[in-house]
């Protein structure tokens, strides 16, 4: 099978890809999307226990996924989504816990520009969170609100490539993301250091990113392919493979990272 140029990824002449079976043993339809998948951590902290005030939250898995758009929507054609799995779930989007995502989009090791996770608003007021995005020294803008079910280990922050300095596809940035406790006591809790992507230049895509509506479906009871192609980069980054994203399923099953060695 011949992988068709779509989006910004375009894929190696006559890649062959190869197929994954993902069968779904629940009774709803569930919705998957899929990133790249950029940083992993396979550590789980030991948890305090219930009452110490100190939320143990460890990141798992981030991955990237660009999409172009017209520029009424954004003014360089770029939506950019990052997905965050953590070991744990996070009961709602503004507290205990805070993302933040650090940009070098000239990769000479210092953040350009810093996007983090916060409600709307003062504490406690609107119950809304959004991703933040700007220079170190601010302002701070958020587009987008965060994506984030409650009750889940899967949360999803979207910015336009114009708030971190990205104009056009295939620029590479270094991205370093933290959690923080915002409730309690300020503290870091969990990072993924050292990241690396292209933006709209992965190395690998999948038929669920390529499709019209950007995501998969695996019905209920029942099972879907996913085939994933490589688009020939050369491109010296941390992506590993592909990261699939589906919530409302049990703890610690919202989220598969597949390899591609």
């Amino acid at each position: 099978m011949r992988c068709r140029c779509s989006r910004f990824a375009a894929c190696a002449d006559n890649a062959p890809g190869f197929a994954l079976q993902l069968t779904n043993n629940g009774v709803n339809p569930v919705d998957v999307e899929t990133f790249a998948l950029i940083g992993e951590n396979p550590f789980v902290t030991a948890s305090p226990g219930a009452g110490q005030q100190a939320p143990p939250m460890d990141l798992r898995y981030v991955g990237v996924a660009t999409y172009g758009v017209p520029p009424t929507f954004c003014t360089s054609s770029l939506l950019i989504r990052f997905a965050i799995n953590t070991h744990q779930r996070i009961t709602h989007s503004n507290y205990p816990v805070e993302f933040d995502l650090l940009f070098d989009t000239n990769r000479d090791g210092t953040p350009d520009y810093i996007g983090f996770t916060s409600e709307v608003g003062t504490f406690a007021s609107s119950g809304q969170n959004a991703f933040f995005v700007g220079p170190p020294a601010g302002p701070f803008r958020a587009f987008f609100f965060t994506e984030h079910p409650t009750n889940s280990a899967n949360t999803i922050v979207t910015i336009c490539g114009e708030q971190i300095g990205v104009t056009s596809p295939g620029q590479q940035i270094n991205v370093d993301a933290y959690v923080y406790d915002n409730y309690f006591t300020g503290n870091e809790l969990s990072s993924i250091d050292g990241m690396s992507t292209v933006i709209g230049a992965p190395r690998y895509v999948d038929s669920f990113y390529l499709s019209p509506l950007g995501f998969g479906t695996a019905p209920g009871g029942g099972s879907t392919s996913l085939r994933i192609f490589t688009t020939g980069s050369t491109a010296t980054t941390t992506e590993s493979g592909i990261l699939l994203m589906f919530s409302y399923g049990p703890s610690g099953n919202e989220a598969r990272a597949i390899k591609v060695r």
